[in-house]
């Protein structure tokens, strides 16, 4: 009898190790497409943002507008200008989001609003929805979301302080 409950447990067990083994394979894949993805719209945007930069810069030199790429990934713009800002977007490849800081320079101090998120919607389109601040927002293509992203920048106003919304 000690040989079939052992046999019934042996083989229980193999098949636990088996659904185990079936499940990491499904996460690895699964953080590997969500980390294509992520990339994929980092890219879209990164190369929209530059060009926005680059046709406002062209436009407003004094206002001293710059695109950067950071060490370590994402990209950042800067505004050199009184009032100047600086925008740090990054992306978090373990939660599959897009990490957005804005830091203000202003008359009254230094001001950093609460960060955010954009949250890439699942397919080929470029959607993005905005999580942590204004959550329920969505941003359909990179254009809009190069705008959302710009306008504090470019005014020197931040988003909740009279900038359009």
């Amino acid at each position: 009898m000690s040989r079939n409950w052992v046999g019934r447990f042996v083989e229980a067990e193999r098949e636990h190790e088996r659904e185990l083994a079936q499940r990491a394979e499904t996460g690895v894949r699964f953080a590997t497409l969500r980390a294509a993805r992520l990339q994929s719209y980092m890219d879209v945007l990164e190369e929209q943002v530059a060009g926005d930069v680059a046709a406002f810069a062209r436009e407003f030199p004094e206002r001293r507008v710059r695109f950067e790429r950071p060490l370590g990934g994402g990209f950042s713009v800067r505004r050199e200008h009184y009032p100047e800002v600086h925008l740090l977007v990054t992306p978090n490849e373990h939660e599959g989001v897009i990490h957005v800081q804005y830091v203000f320079a202003m008359e009254t101090g230094t001001l950093a609003p609460p960060s955010f998120d954009l949250v890439p919607e699942p397919g080929t389109s470029f959607t993005v929805h905005v999580q942590g601040r204004r959550s329920g927002l969505t941003l359909y293509g990179a254009e809009q979301t190069s705008e959302y992203l710009l306008v504090p920048v470019f005014t020197g106003v931040p988003r909740d302080h009279g900038a359009p919304a």
